[in-house]
C-alpha cells in the first residue's frame, strides 16, 4: 500500500505544484490598477564648506592687586622629602551673586591651591582664569564653570582645585542655605625665568 502511494502520489503532487506556479506567474504578470511606477530616489550630496571667521578678542581682565610671593623650595636632608613653605595666601573672597545674598563675604574653610600644569609650564604659558560656582547648603562646591580663561591649559586644574574647596554653611532664617554665583580668579605666572 505504501508503495502504491509513492507511485501515484508523486506525479499528482508534481502536477499540483506546476499548476500553482502557473497561476502565480499569471497573477504577477497582470498590471494592477492604480499602481504607479516609483519615483527615482533623490541623490543627496553633502559637501563641506569652510567659512573663515575671526576669533573674538578676549575680554580684558582687571589688574591684580598684588603679585603672589615667589615659591622657595627648601632642600631636604637624608631620607626626607623637599618641602615648600606655605603661607596663607592673600585672598580677597568674592561676593556671592544676587541669589546668595549680595554683599555676603564668602571665604572657604578648606582651600586647595591649583597646581601649575606641567604642560603649560613647559611651553611657558601664563594667564588668568575666572571660575564661577555654587556652594551647596553643606558647604561643598557644585557646578563649577570657567567664565573666562586666557589659556585653556589651566581650566582643568582650576576646576579640580575648586571642586575640593569647603565653605562654612550659610544660614537663612535658621536653616542651611546654598550660595549661588560665587566667582574666583586664579593667576598663573612663571617667576624667575
Amino acid at each position: 500500500m505504501l508503495a502504491l502511494r509513492w507511485i501515484a502520489g508523486t506525479p499528482v503532487a508534481a502536477l499540483i505544484t506546476a499548476a500553482l506556479f502557473a497561476m502565480m506567474a499569471a497573477m504577477i504578470s497582470q498590471p494592477v490598477a492604480g499602481w504607479t511606477t516609483p519615483k527615482p530616489t533623490p541623490r543627496i550630496v553633502i559637501t563641506r564648506k569652510i567659512i573663515e571667521t575671526r576669533p573674538l578678542p578676549p575680554k580684558p581682565l582687571p589688574p591684580l592687586k598684588e603679585d603672589p610671593p615667589p615659591i622657595e623650595i627648601q632642600p631636604a636632608g637624608a631620607g626626607e622629602k623637599p618641602t615648600i613653605p606655605m603661607e596663607t595666601p592673600d585672598h580677597t573672597p568674592a561676593e556671592a551673586g544676587p541669589k546668595g545674598g549680595a554683599g555676603v563675604v564668602v571665604a572657604p574653610l578648606i582651600r586647595v591651591a591649583p597646581a601649575y600644569p606641567e604642560r603649560c609650564r613647559a611651553r611657558g604659558a601664563e594667564g588668568t582664569v575666572l571660575v564661577q560656582f555654587d556652594v551647596a547648603a553643606d558647604g561643598s562646591v557644585v557646578n563649577p564653570v570657567i567664565i573666562e580663561s586666557s589659556d585653556r591649559c589651566f581650566d582643568r586644574t582650576v576646576l579640580k582645585a575648586v571642586s575640593g574647596w569647603k565653605y562654612p554653611p550659610a544660614t537663612r532664617g535658621g536653616r542651611a542655605a546654598a550660595r549661588y554665583g560665587v566667582v574666583e580668579r586664579f593667576s598663573f605666572e612663571i617667576e624667575g625665568e
